[in-house]
């Protein structure tokens, strides 16, 4: 390593590129030997294994992360369902935003290439339970986006939901 190192420095893209490549797997030997001291304390139930290596018993930033995200940062999962027996009709479902609402949503017909691609088609809701959305084109693949639209700001487009209108 040192004299890869020496090489690296001086500028030689090859050995650079080596020592990047040792350096990597260097940092995930090190994350799987500490995930494995971690599952063993786990399985004898015995958190003082972890306070021998000087590792944390929990996670700390995984909880923190959920408490610094504002509600109207928090991602919306939809699901898409046909009504039965309606042509051209879906119900849209998205999960609730902890003081959410109204909610905004967009749709694509077939594939969204850009931004311009997707449209609203109009109005607000104060619930994303259940959105019902009626006079689609059958046999065409939508998707639809959806998001928070709140006096504190706009919340993060959800992932794209698609089906298929019947």
């Amino acid at each position: 390593m040192k004299e890869l190192s020496i090489g690296a420095d001086r500028g030689d893209t090859l050995l650079q590129q080596q020592r990047q490549a040792i350096r990597d797997l260097a940092e995930l030997e090190m994350h799987s030997s500490v995930s494995y001291m971690k599952t063993i304390a786990i399985h004898k139930k015995d958190p003082t294994i972890l306070h021998i290596l000087n590792l944390p018993v929990k996670e700390m930033h995984q909880k923190s992360a959920k408490k610094s995200q504002s509600p109207h940062q928090v991602e919306i999962r939809l699901e898409l369902k046909r009504i039965r027996n309606e042509s051209g009709a879906i119900t849209i479902i998205g999960t609730h935003v902890r003081n959410g609402g109204p909610y905004f949503i967009n749709l694509c017909k077939g594939e969204p290439t850009s931004e311009e691609s997707w449209y609203n088609p109009g109005g607000h809701y104060n619930n994303c339970s259940k959105i019902v959305q009626r006079n689609l084109e059958p046999a065409n693949k939508y998707y639809v986006g959806m998001r928070s639209d709140r006096p504190e700001g706009l919340g993060p487009w959800s992932q794209p939901a698609s089906i298929i209108v019947l």
